[in-house]
């Protein structure tokens, strides 16, 4: 049970429709921006690796009451059921970490007025790292499981003891819709922000009330550049396509892959990937050069038209072959990546394996306000969404993991640095090539101590040696 609200593209809260809005709140000019929710989420169970272990989460948005009608909990709108999260088999599962999970299409719509797309991010609070300290190292399940009951009888294995499930968990509903022609093809259209507690068969919360999101705190316009970041773990997801360049990109789904060779009269002949030369020489017509051709004008030797009796043999005509140019073709190459097969096959990467000077995430590189694609939301957290032409787009979600956020109460909220430092936590959508999907990722990131700075130090920073 919890509490959602809408955001617009700037971050302010969207009024409940007035058609929700109860005639006492009209009466005396009170406005209504934030639902009231029930959710439940539906597991299809564990499969193998081709198996699709996707699940549901029906989300009921009650009336608002006030007076006489307080606690009747009647259903407004009812939404998702039939949304299967996560489904596909490899490419569905490999997204669930530590019970965050971030939702998309394998393939953007094309990018034409009117067209929108949705993505869900969930994020999961921790339990304490005394009471379960494998509570963060891997992936959760949506339910327990005790025993592995395909092979059944005495033999059967014990399973390994999942982590408590999450009491509390934030959900956001990244709502993207299509620019075509302005300065970013994609962006952010509105925001849902869904604050939730675990509650028992009875309807009895488990923990604490879940924060409303409408008078929950928000971060600071400087807080998400402040301090040295570093992602401390996670994973990335890698689409096996995402790897190759971009010619053997196009070329693994040619069954003819066009190669750039000679014609019968001796002239290149131009493949439909070549863009070697420039746009003047693409626009040139090519026209007959050898013996007995005739040119553009149609005209042959002696100054008589072709087709015409007397003086000499007649000339054999010859059609013009325009060359397309570059614009043309690159046109040409994204509609055939559009008219491909979705992706499929990923590669784990983890985090520690991919070192950066940096944050892993994107949005400390961004200001906040005006036209900006960063948007700071309720809970302690923020919205990313970055577009490069029509065809590569970023979604970014993070939140913090203490107070006012995912309401985990065992981090030091007065450190600045280190580990017990209040942690962060992002997942990501990337698109590119035709606006298919390229990599996902899941990190918890942390503030870095001075002497963690220094040891990241390389050679030539920091008074260390430079070697040759």
């Amino acid at each position: 049970m919890g509490h959602a609200v809408v955001l617009g593209p700037t971050g302010d809260i969207v009024p409940l429709p007035d058609k929700y809005v109860p005639s006492a709140f009209k009466e005396y000019g009170v406005g209504v921006n934030q639902w009231s929710t029930r959710a439940t989420t539906e597991y299809d169970g564990d499969g193998d690796i081709q198996a699709v272990d996707s699940f549901s989460t029906t989300t009921r948005y009650l009336w608002p009451e006030a007076g006489c009608e307080f606690g009747k909990e009647d259903v407004a709108e009812t939404r998702g059921g039939d949304d299967r999260l996560m489904a596909g088999a490899q490419m569905g599962k490999m997204c669930v970490v530590d019970g965050d999970y971030a939702h998309g299409p394998l393939v953007l719509p094309p990018c034409e007025p009117g067209a929108i797309v949705k993505f869900q991010f969930g994020f999961s609070q921790r339990t304490r790292p005394d009471d379960d300290p494998t509570s963060s190292n891997g992936p959760i399940k949506l339910a327990l499981d005790k025993k592995d009951e395909k092979g059944g009888g005495d033999d059967t294995l014990d399973r390994p003891a999942s982590p408590p499930l999450p009491t509390r968990r934030i959900r956001v509903e990244v709502t993207v819709e299509a620019k075509p022609g302005e300065k970013r093809d994609w962006r952010l259209a509105e925001v849902e922000v869904v604050s939730e507690a675990r509650a028992d068969a009875n309807g009895e919360v488990l923990g604490s009330n879940p924060e409303s999101p409408e008078r929950a705190p928000r971060l600071g316009e400087d807080d998400i550049a402040t301090g040295e970041w570093r992602a401390v773990q996670g994973a990335t997801f890698l689409t096996c396509e995402s790897l190759l360049d971009d010619e053997s990109f196009d070329l693994s789904f040619d069954d003819e892959p066009q190669r750039l060779g000679k014609t019968s009269d001796g002239i290149d002949d131009q493949s439909s990937d070549d863009t070697s030369t420039s746009d003047e020489e693409r626009m040139r017509v090519r026209v007959g050069s050898g013996k007995g051709r005739a040119g553009r004008g149609r005209v042959k030797k002696g100054g008589e038209k072709v087709g015409e009796k007397g003086g000499g043999e007649e000339g054999e005509v010859v059609t013009p072959t325009v060359v397309k140019s570059a614009a043309e073709l690159e046109a040409e190459r994204k509609e055939r990546r559009r008219n491909r097969p979705p992706p499929e096959g990923l590669i784990v990467v983890p985090t520690w394996a991919v070192r950066a000077k940096g944050p892993f995430s994107s949005a400390y590189e961004y200001l906040v306000g005006g036209k900006s694609p960063l948007v700071l939301l309720p809970m302690r957290g923020w919205c990313l969404v970055e577009s490069v032409g029509k065809d590569e787009l970023l979604v970014e979600v993070g939140v913090y993991a203490g107070p006012g956020g995912l309401e985990e109460d065992w981090h030091d909220m007065a450190a600045t640095e280190g580990g017990e430092s209040e942690p962060r936590r992002v997942a990501a959508r990337r698109y590119e090539r035709g606006g298919r999907f390229a990599s996902a990722f899941f990190v918890e990131e942390s503030r870095m101590t001075a002497e963690e700075l220094e040891q990241e130090k390389g050679e030539g920073e920091g008074g260390n040696p430079l070697y040759f």
